[in-house]
């Protein structure tokens, strides 16, 4: 069977919000607050430095 587009009816366009660049990437951190983004961030900068700096 084929597929069939769905005709939508004279004057209802769909207007789609602008997707994201990389809608994958935000998926995962949408239902953070803006705070709970920035403390992530942080965190992940610091894991990254600690990867970065030689171990002593």
């Amino acid at each position: 069977m084929r597929h069939i587009e769905k005709v939508e009816p004279e004057g209802t366009l769909t207007v789609r919000p602008k997707t994201n660049v990389r809608p994958l990437m935000n998926k995962r951190y949408t239902h953070l607050t803006q705070e709970e983004k920035y403390r992530f961030g942080q965190r992940k900068k610091q894991e990254f430095q600690m990867k970065l700096s030689p171990k002593t």
